[in-house]
């Protein structure tokens, strides 16, 4: 069974991260400047927490068919499918993306200093997707590794949990991660200072130690529903670890882990909620969220290139031409990818047909799109 108010969510997530790439620095920057660092910090943690939501949403969806009917697992199928639902997208994303950097290596600009170089060897290596040394050639698919080594472990937690019948406490979860957190950060910081630290932040393989609670917590909501005691209880845990990140990072993951896991138990629980993130153009840009996550930061390196002919720095004007053509042009190009890739391997889809929003409709006829029913 699809939920549809989780594609809402969906949306929620990849705005958040267009938003983060493509606005925040602008106002962290602002607020910095007049000692509002906290603020600052804040306003990015919150614009990144974008992936946070995606991760908890990872552990509902894909651990809940075998968690709560009982389905029954087959590591074949379920290779095959992850596989054609993950790969195909990001194939169409790398061409791009490759197409992009090549441009900006043989035909630079003052901005194409900043980007890797294009060359065979890094081409290829695109495709592996699993990249230690952070040379993507699209800096936002870092943490598409960490999915796909959530993926890896997923029959391993079916294993442990399909036939287990207790039940732990939320403060009982939140002792758990909270150890077992802490100690892999602190193994990470003493076998791997040069690529785990907790106050740098390096965007690679090693980073997955801050995202258990989001694994972690997604997974203990596809296995059984929770009250609203716990989830009260849960959002105040979120709350007060972000208002502990300003001391130790890494418990701001942590935290919006938390934060998340009461906000979408609360949906489940409240249907007259959840119909909030049921509308038709949340649904649409939902199943466009992976389209969405795969290309913008591509799109981005596009059009500040080609903003960077008409404009000799990062100016005010750089920033307002760049934006508002990129983040257009993001939407666009994830509608193209995810019409001709991504709806031919993904099931479930209600607006697979759509090419264009609803509200595109709307607009343009004056009535509303007859779709199916969520």
């Amino acid at each position: 069974m699809r939920f549809h108010f989780l594609d809402g969510y969906r949306a929620l997530a990849v705005l958040l991260i267009l938003f983060h790439h493509s606005t925040t620095s602008f106002f962290v920057k602002l607020l910095n400047g007049i000692n509002l660092d906290h603020l600052g910090f804040l306003l990015s943690s919150f614009t990144q927490s974008g992936v946070e939501l995606f991760f908890v949403l990872s552990g509902v969806v894909l651990m809940r068919p075998y968690l709560r009917s009982k389905k029954e697992f087959n590591w074949l199928t379920y290779i095959k499918r992850r596989f054609i639902r993950i790969y195909p997208p990001y194939f169409g994303a790398v061409l791009f993306a490759s197409a992009v950097i090549a441009v900006n290596t043989y035909f630079p600009t003052w901005y194409s200093a900043i980007l890797l170089k294009f060359n065979v060897h890094s081409f290829i290596k695109q495709f592996f997707l699993f990249n230690q040394k952070w040379d993507f050639f699209n800096l936002a698919w870092w943490s598409l590794q960490i999915e796909i080594l959530f993926y890896l472990i997923v029959p391993i937690i079916v294993y442990l949990l399909v036939k287990w019948r207790g039940n732990i406490s939320i403060m009982g979860h939140f002792l758990i991660i909270l150890v077992s957190s802490l100690f892999l950060q602190n193994v990470m910081m003493v076998v791997a200072p040069l690529k785990y630290s907790s106050v740098v932040v390096y965007s690679n393989l090693f980073r997955s130690v801050d995202y258990i609670a989001c694994f972690y917590l997604g997974v203990c909501l596809a296995r059984r529903d929770y009250g609203y005691k716990d989830q009260l209880i849960s959002s105040i845990i979120g709350v007060l670890l972000i208002a502990l990140s300003f001391y130790y990072k890494p418990f701001v993951h942590m935290g919006y882990g938390f934060f998340y896991f009461a906000l979408i138990s609360f949906s489940f629980a409240n249907p007259r909620f959840s119909k909030h993130f049921e509308t038709k153009n949340l649904i649409w840009l939902g199943e466009r969220s992976y389209s969405l996550f795969l290309i913008h930061f591509s799109v981005f390196y596009l059009t500040n290139y080609l903003v960077s002919y008409f404009v000799d720095e990062r100016s005010f004007l750089y920033g307002i031409l760049s934006r508002g053509i990129g983040v257009p042009a993001s939407l666009f190009m994830a509608m193209i990818l995810f019409w001709f890739v991504e709806r031919r391997f993904a099931r479930g889809l209600i607006t697979s047909e759509d090419y264009y929003p609803p509200i595109f409709y709307s607009f343009f006829s004056g009535k509303k799109r007859v779709a199916p029913n969520v």
